[in-house]
């Protein structure tokens, strides 16, 4: 029976068996999402034991499974033996990832059902891990479509992404990472899960050098790193969080095919003299590259020290409280009073599209839940449009979009009435609008060109269509791109 994890005796071990008692238990991302459900938002040292009280209740083997290797709960022998044969705990026990405690089993591993997949990793807490899917991971897997080509995931840990990638049948998927550890724990939830990809360890892009990919996602370590904090592979950035993001964003000229797309997830400082589009521009220093930049505000400075710390110390004992004042100095002397949880998305100019000029576009979001890969897609869409000449766009039908809802507010004392916009958070969430923009939105109740729209708006003010026509072109444009009107083609 073996105290440390051995990763060669997991590859070596009956892994289809282990797939067929998880898919037989129902271990899936809907019992997860149930346990995730129990007092969200709140530290893990505080909500962890509310959830294994929760699951200590339940009979289905996926709560066996759940308190195992999800909550670090001990299980008897009898519940184990319901769940797991004899071989498998045998095996499961030699590799570590079952360990014989005072209290019962006890899991050596971290497995997770994450996006129809399982993606077994590190314990979190243990030195430098390799990690699995955390608690952004999902925002960036929404962001990935199907066939995606050749998909080059830097920073892969366990392999969360790039096996989301083939399971969505991209054609070839390629995984990076810097922990030496990171490359066993991605081939065994490759095999886990009956899926192929290449993997490599080395330093962001150097092991691919000389290959374009279609697709590169990345959510690099953001997390600023103190001094005196001893660093972690998956977790810290630099001393501002964003260093190593920008490292690869310099890298992507080299790996992106022409027309492909990188996705990254980061957190960065938000500094007044520099934003964030152009700390881009200027990490990557090509105009071939398109930008693309969904921003949601980030955590505070005392939040960010809170949950960097308690990451460290899950026990939240003084060794926390340490951490979280050498968090909140550092950030403090570092001058980061607040942060943006940005997505970006950066596109190679195909080759038929030489002669596009430079192109960056900022979207601010409430959150980046809802930002899909069908979201992006129909994002530059919208751009396009909008940058059509002014004589095409005027020709091209626009409307509001199919889950819009107007929502009319009305002062308790009837002094004041306002027209919102509501829409999902990832394409804008609710929005408050303008006299003139809610005159605008009222005359596309009905979808029409934008040449009609400037007659119905000139109508409405009373004046002739030329004097308002620059006006209502510019907000169609900015209406597009935002989210706010959607496009239907050109009138014929």
């Amino acid at each position: 029976m073996a105290d440390a994890l051995s990763l060669s005796e997991l590859l070596e071990g009956p892994i289809d068996e282990l797939r067929a008692v998880l898919r037989e238990a129902a271990f899936d991302d809907a019992f997860l999402g149930r346990c995730e459900a129990i007092a969200p938002r709140m530290l893990d040292a505080v909500r962890l034991p509310a959830v294994v009280w929760w699951l200590r209740h339940r009979t289905e083997p996926a709560a066996v499974l759940a308190r195992l290797w999800a909550y670090g709960d001990a299980v008897d022998d009898h519940a184990v033996a319901r769940v797991l044969d004899r071989g498998l705990v045998d095996w499961l026990s030699r590799a570590g990832a079952l360990r014989r405690s005072a209290e019962g089993w006890r899991g050596g591993m971290r497995l997770l059902p994450f996006e129809e997949l399982w993606i077994a990793s590190d314990d979190m807490h243990g030195a430098d891990p390799v990690m699995g899917p955390g608690a952004t991971t999902q925002e960036l897997a929404r962001a990935i479509p199907h066939g995606a080509g050749r998909v080059l995931d830097v920073g892969c840990g366990a392999g969360s992404l790039a096996l989301v990638a083939a399971a969505r049948g991209a054609t070839e998927v390629v995984g990076v990472d810097l922990h030496p550890r990171a490359e066993s724990w991605a081939r065994f939830d490759a095999a886990l899960n009956g899926l192929a990809i290449e993997l490599h360890t080395g330093d962001l892009t150097a092991p691919v050098a000389g290959r374009r990919f279609d697709l590169v996602i990345a959510q690099p370590p953001f997390v600023v790193h103190p001094p005196q904090v001893e660093a972690t592979t998956y977790l810290h950035g630099g001393a501002m969080g964003d260093e190593l993001t920008m490292r690869l964003i310099a890298e992507l000229p080299r790996v992106l095919a022409p027309g492909g797309q990188a996705r990254i997830l980061f957190d960065s400082p938000v500094r007044p003299d520099a934003p964030l589009w152009r700390r881009l521009q200027d990490a990557h220093g090509d105009d071939a590259l398109q930008q693309l930049l969904f921003v949601a505000p980030g955590n505070s400075p005392e939040l960010q020290a809170i949950g960097y710390a308690a990451n460290s110390h899950p026990r939240l004992g003084p060794e926390y409280a340490r951490a979280v004042q050498r968090y909140r100095e550092h950030l403090h002397a570092q001058g980061i009073e607040r942060s943006e949880h940005a997505l970006a998305v950066l596109r190679h100019r195909a080759s038929s599209d030489e002669q596009a000029p430079p192109l960056s576009v900022t979207l601010e979001r409430a959150t980046l839940a809802g930002v899909s890969a069908e979201v992006i897609e129909q994002t530059w869409q919208a751009i396009a449009t909008a940058s059509l000449p002014s004589p095409r766009l005027l020709r091209t039908l626009v409307g509001l979009p199919d889950d819009a809802w107007l929502v009319q507010e009305l002062a308790a004392d009837g002094s004041e009435a306002r027209l919102s916009l509501r829409l999902p958070a990832g394409r804008g969430g609710s929005e408050a609008l303008s006299d003139a923009a809610a005159m605008l939105v009222e005359q596309l109740r009905e979808p029409a060109t934008v040449a009609e729209l400037v007659e119905r708006y000139a109508q409405a003010c009373e004046v002739q269509p030329d004097e308002i026509a620059s006006g209502v072109i510019e907000f169609v444009r900015q209406s597009l791109v935002s989210g706010r009107l959607v496009a239907a083609g050109e009138d014929e």
